[in-house]
């Protein structure tokens, strides 16, 4: 490296923490160029928003399809948070998109504090378990013992993919590029849920996403599906990225020769996988008035149950609006 290129190398690194939502409002002509633009529309001490809207023309008009928040954060060197110029605000609008930005940070900060890791289900949710419970009961003793061909168990309803992590999909900071991992769980979401319904599914939303740490070239990926809400012709599928590094069970030598260590106990992957993200896709089945309604079983399925329900309440608020 030279002395001038080492004079403009930034001292700051910018990198994806979450994204907000990814919203379809209308369904994309694929004969049509798509127009994109981005503003940073709120800064804080060390992260900002960035707004992202898809537009398309039809006829003369300027139509905007997709839109989604990203929140950004700065970082040093040695991977500490960095402080980030204000943002200057020079109109009406650009006040109005700050003030928006800054409700954003506010509310994610609250519903971190009402997640059911955090918390149990509210009333309103402890009822529906409850009915749910009661529900499959009935549907069971009615069918002979056996869940009805209406109803399926949510174990069930699961999919599985394991990706090899390529250098051609690195990012500008020699990690794997976030939009790969949304293109691979959005393929995996849309073919479980076109398996599960036998209809091919219409996209409506992807709901807000973390990036919980980096993903190295080399690594391999696995992939998780699992229907965890089922309304009417609505189905929310949740994927989850888990990193299974052989770097987690393999030694490095001298003249890149990789020697594998001695197996001391029992094959475990759950000892060799980290969990980076959590995708969570709401379809549409078009063509038909209702899925085969999905059951959970156990606690942890209940919890995914609610989860999900809550997402698409919250989807549909949006996409009503």
């Amino acid at each position: 490296m030279t002395n001038q290129s080492k004079k403009m190398e930034s001292p700051i690194t910018i990198v994806t923490a979450s994204c907000e939502r990814i919203l379809l409002h209308s369904n994309l002509a694929i004969d049509k160029s798509l127009q994109m633009e981005g503003n940073v529309t709120w800064v804080g001490t060390s992260s900002m928003e960035v707004c992202i809207k898809v537009f398309q023309f039809k006829g003369e008009e300027k139509v905007e399809v997709m839109q989604s928040f990203f929140n950004m954060v700065a970082r040093d060197k040695s991977n500490k948070s960095s402080p980030l110029p204000p943002l200057l605000l020079n109109n009406d609008e650009e006040r109005r998109l700050f003030a928006e930005g800054e409700e954003n940070s506010r509310r994610r900060k609250e519903s971190s504090k009402i997640s059911l890791d955090n918390v149990p289900p509210n009333e309103e949710e402890r009822q529906l378990i409850h009915q749910l419970h009661i529900q499959m009961k009935k549907e069971i003793q009615k069918n002979g013992g056996n869940l009805p061909v209406q109803f399926a168990n949510m174990k069930d309803s699961s999919f599985e993919s394991l990706v090899l992590m390529q250098p051609q999909n690195r990012n500008i900071h020699h990690k794997i590029f976030g939009g790969y991992l949304m293109r691979k769980a959005f393929e995996l979401a849309w073919s479980s849920t076109f398996v599960y319904s036998g209809v091919p599914p219409i996209y409506i939303a992807l709901d807000e996403t973390h990036f919980l740490a980096p993903i190295e070239i080399g690594d391999s990926v696995r992939f998780s599906s699992q229907i965890s809400f089922t309304s009417g012709n609505n189905i929310i599928v949740n994927v989850v990225a888990d990193v299974i590094s052989p770097r987690y069970y393999s030694k490095s030598v001298e003249e890149g020769i990789i020697s594998v260590v001695k197996p001391t106990e029992p094959f475990n992957i759950s000892k060799f996988k980290k969990t980076t993200n959590i995708f969570r896709f709401a379809f549409r089945c078009p063509g038909v008035d209702s899925v085969r309604q999905i059951m959970p079983q156990s606690y942890d399925e209940t919890i995914t149950f609610v989860e999900g329900r809550r997402i698409f309440q919250e989807i549909q608020s949006l996409v009503k609006t």
